[in-house]
């Protein structure tokens, strides 16, 4: 029992790190899953792909969103990352 609870716990640590890969990875089995002869119609399939989109939208969005209001530092140095081919340069704030 303590094996299939912490599988579940690392399970949804997983999902709150990694949420567009969770996200794609739930579609997926459903997709598989109905493949292989879950024996879902079209109506029921979509349903599912639909609700399953939206939960886990709200995690997503947790995840990818940036800061309302970003504070940096006065004086700190940021590097800017440029494209291959380009040189990186330092600005400080």
């Amino acid at each position: 029992m303590n094996t299939i609870r912490g599988a579940i716990r690392n399970l949804w640590s997983l999902v709150l790190q990694q949420p567009v890969y969770a996200q794609a990875l739930v579609q997926a089995s459903i997709a598989l899953l109905t493949a292989f002869g879950l024996n879902w119609t079209g109506v029921q399939i979509g349903a599912t792909m639909t609700f399953s989109a939206a939960v886990l939208a709200f995690l997503t969005q947790r995840a990818v969103t940036p800061l309302e209001n970003p504070v940096i530092a006065a004086g700190t140095a940021v590097t800017v990352t440029t494209p291959p081919g380009q040189a990186d340069y330092v600005a400080t704030v």
